[in-house]
């Protein structure tokens, strides 16, 4: 809401009212009410782990998002460029 007040966003010709008037008709996002209404479930306590010492390696990475039926899912290969 500042940053619209402030217009702090170039390119962005929004009012504050628009906000305001966007939340009237559709209302808060249904994501945000999901996770607001979860019950919170208790933390294990899991024993710290130990991390080996840091390499490094120069890497390739490759990554994709792809979708099935309307869920994002998010894959990555790496491994060890070759000298």
């Amino acid at each position: 809401m500042k940053m619209l007040r402030l217009r702090t966003i170039q390119g962005f010709d929004l009012v504050p009212e628009d906000l305001v008037r966007a939340l009237d008709i559709y209302g808060p996002s249904v994501q945000g009410l999901r996770g607001k209404s979860m019950r919170k479930g208790r933390s294990a306590d899991a024993p710290p782990t130990a991390l080996g010492r840091m390499i490094d390696v120069d890497m390739h990475l490759f990554v994709d998002i792809f979708f099935v039926e309307g869920l994002a899912f998010f894959i990555s290969v790496s491994h060890p460029t070759t000298n």
